[in-house]
């Protein structure tokens, strides 16, 4: 690849980008991993590399530096709702987490004690 890449620093980003490339038969150059993205925009800009990072990113603007948003291929998120067994929630964070799992279709009593 023609540039090198400044990515986040997790490993879910590092095999979502990795995929993008899958069909080309190369792999991109991969010159850091950040986890702060100001750190990332910062070395873009001093011509270190080409970041990827969320849209979030975008709102940073410097004359020099260009953002354009990833359509293809589309770009996705997962998420995960955490919470701590052993402390007792408030009635609103059980309703929210009942809500979610609802929406998504997973009975939350049927998740076992692992989760």
């Amino acid at each position: 690849m023609p540039y090198d890449l400044i990515i986040p620093s997790r490993t879910s980003r590092l095999d979502e980008i990795n995929s993008w490339f899958a069909d080309t038969g190369k792999r991109p150059t991969i010159r850091c991993r950040m986890a702060h993205m100001l750190t990332a925009y910062e070395l873009t800009r001093q011509g270190v590399g080409i970041s990827i990072y969320p849209a979030a990113g975008g709102s940073l603007v410097y004359p020099d530096v260009c953002v354009r948003e990833i359509t293809k291929p589309a770009v996705t998120a997962s998420y995960v709702l955490i919470w701590n067994k052993s402390h007792q929630l408030s009635h609103v964070a059980q309703q929210f987490i009942l809500y979610i799992c609802a929406d998504i279709g997973i009975d939350i009593k049927q998740m076992g004690n692992d989760k």
